[in-house]
Formats: C-alpha cells, sequence, structure tokens
C-alpha cells in the first residue's frame, strides 16, 4: 500500500501564486482559461486551500464555493512528485467538512485519471457527461446570429445540467436566453452551451461528442 504523506491545510495567501499556479498549470480543466485571474478570483471567493507538507511546501490544492444547491470544488491538484499518496484524498476530505455541505459537485476531463480516480474512491457518482470543443471562441448571441437563430421563448431544455463559465448546474436553474431554431438550441453561456445539435468550428460545450471534442465527467455526493 503506498503511504500517506502528512499534511498540514491553510487557505491560499496572495504569495502562495507562483507555487500554486505550477500545480495547477497542468490540469486539463483549466487550460482554457485565464489561470492567473482565475487565481485572483478564487482568492476573493470561497474556500482556497492548500495542503503543505513537513517542508512547508505547498503540495496540493482545492477551491471549492457554494453553488445554487452544492458545493462546487474545482482546481484539484496535487504535485506532480508525490501523487497517489493520499494528499488529493485528504485534502478533498478537509475541504468537504469545511464547507459544512451535503451536496458537493465536480468535473473532470475524461483524460484527467487521478481526478477522475480521486472523485470515485470519495463515493462520488456521475450524473452528466458534456463534451467541449474549441475552436473561434464568440459570444453565445454572436453564435446565435451567424446560424441564423432566434431567440426563444418557454422552449424546453434537454439534459440534466449545462455548463457556464467552467461550472455545472442543474438545468432548471438556467435563467438566461436560449437561441434556436427547432432543431438547435443554444445557452447564453460562456463558452455557448448547446443542449440541441451542434455546429463545428466554435469554442463550445455540447451533449453530442463531436470530432476531436473532449468529454468531461460531472460527479456528485450526497451526504446525508
Amino acid at each position: 500500500m503506498l503511504s500517506r504523506v502528512k499534511v498540514s491545510f491553510a487557505r491560499v495567501t496572495a504569495d502562495d501564486r507562483e507555487a500554486v499556479l505550477s500545480i495547477l498549470r497542468g490540469a486539463p480543466e483549466l487550460s482554457h482559461v485565464d489561470i492567473n485571474a482565475t487565481f485572483d478570483r478564487w482568492l476573493r471567493e470561497g474556500y482556497f486551500i492548500k495542503a503543505v507538507d513537513s517542508d512547508n511546501r505547498i503540495v496540493g490544492v482545492l477551491h471549492a464555493r457554494q453553488l445554487e444547491d452544492a458545493v462546487w470544488m474545482e482546481g484539484i491538484g496535487v504535485s506532480s512528485d508525490i501523487r497517489r499518496k493520499g494528499v488529493g484524498r485528504q485534502l478533498a476530505a478537509y475541504v468537504m467538512e469545511l464547507t459544512g455541505g451535503k451536496v458537493f459537485r465536480v468535473m473532470a476531463s475524461e483524460r484527467n485519471v487521478p481526478s477522475n480516480a480521486l472523485a470515485l474512491s470519495l463515493g462520488f457518482k456521475e450524473v452528466d457527461r458534456v463534451y467541449f470543443s474549441d475552436g473561434a471562441r464568440v459570444t453565445a448571441p454572436e453564435l446565435a446570429r451567424r446560424l441564423g437563430l432566434d431567440e426563444a421563448k418557454d422552449v424546453s431544455l434537454e439534459g440534466p445540467g449545462y455548463v457556464d463559465s467552467w461550472t455545472w448546474r442543474p438545468i432548471e436553474y438556467y435563467r438566461g436566453r436560449v437561441f434556436s431554431n427547432g432543431q438547435v438550441k443554444v445557452l447564453d453561456t460562456d463558452p455557448p452551451f448547446f443542449v440541441a445539435g451542434d455546429a463545428d468550428g466554435y469554442m463550445r460545450f455540447s451533449r453530442q461528442r463531436a470530432a476531436y471534442s473532449e468529454a468531461f465527467i460531472v460527479y456528485e455526493l450526497r451526504r446525508a
């Protein structure tokens, strides 16, 4: 059995920027966002927690914040030289207790094997799977104009949830505009989210797997 590394926990500070960013830069979930701006935002909101080893070295990091009905966990990272030694599990368990939440969610790239393994080891269950494609970065209204979609009213939305600013939310919480032609339905999110249909060449999330798209798995844990 792999040994567990003894760590302590504390909030991330501005002085931790370089050490934390060096851990986060390899996360597929953060490869398409401004990581410096994300670091600054995480400092201001939620729980931005670091794991520190006996040599006072930051070896893990995790951010959590309350969304509508659940605690959203993101930015989970462990130093590459110390993975598979229990640091991620200890860090996640600590943050879950710290938040006092009952429902937790996290989204991991299908190719992020450590994050998927961590979620499953903690008892998380898959609740959704969405597909990200890179391409031209346009807003949802501009994309709708290019595709000939109109703003729709009282339109039904398919699927359990949607992604906005790289956070997953249950579909019943969506309150924004919907652009549609009856077959294609796009939400006014960043990047645009296709709840029905798809369009090549644009940065987007979609319910349909497209050529060269990357699958993201959404996990949920409910505690009594």
